[in-house]
């Protein structure tokens, strides 16, 4: 899976790439929780992930203009 993610993940540093995984390995433990209320977080925390890599991209895009 870090060799997949680093190749889908290559625009970026290696530091991002390895939170971003983090990231996403946390929200699928918390998705197989049956309290609900803990998936609709873990939901809401990978919206807000996707959310800073876009606004990151946007600003590197930004940038080199």
């Amino acid at each position: 899976m870090r060799r997949r993610l680093d190749d889908d993940l290559a625009w970026h540093e290696d530091s991002v790439a390895t939170s971003l995984a983090t990231n996403l390995a946390f929200v699928e433990l918390l998705q197989a929780e049956p309290d609900a209320r803990i998936g609709a977080l873990a939901d809401a925390k990978l919206l807000l992930d996707m959310q800073s890599i876009v606004a990151m991209r946007q600003a590197a895009a930004v940038a080199a203009t």
